[in-house]
């Protein structure tokens, strides 16, 4: 496990940016914690350390959104927020996309047994104080 905490956008940048190296195109991120922890905000600098042009934001009210980045590599975005029901996963095209790009759900922990055989990185996201965060990276 690796453990961060960031007090700026500044920090969470360069803990997204490194992060990034890491990534070749069929890594699954499982991002959880509260609102506004910064979870949305680690995957923009994510998008953008990947050459996602277009500004990524919190697909909430649509579950999913898919970016182009450099060299074709895909990132697809999905908010399981909204969603009651595991069987409402399928619907978003989740498994379709699964091994063809990086995968990042945020609210992952709602379903942990859709995610739980499969290899991923699960990032925990937690407010330390209005400046501060903690995040936690794991992989599986």
């Amino acid at each position: 496990m690796e453990k961060y905490i960031s007090s700026s956008l500044e920090e969470t940048k360069n803990i997204a940016f490194n992060f990034s190296d890491n990534l070749h195109g069929d890594e699954l991120l499982c991002l959880n914690g509260d609102l506004a922890s910064g979870k949305t905000t680690f995957l923009q600098y994510l998008a953008l350390s990947l050459g996602v042009k277009e500004n990524v934001l919190s697909p909430t009210f649509v579950l999913r959104s898919d970016h182009k980045g450099r060299r074709g590599l895909w990132l697809y975005h999905f908010d399981l927020y909204r969603l009651n029901f595991q069987d409402e996963i399928e619907s978003t095209g989740f498994f379709d996309v699964l091994e063809k790009g990086v995968v990042a759900v945020e609210w992952a922990n709602k379903f942990p047994e859709v995610f739980s055989d499969i290899p991923r990185y699960n990032i925990s996201f937690s407010i330390l104080s209005d400046t501060e965060r903690s995040i936690e990276i794991w992989k599986y």
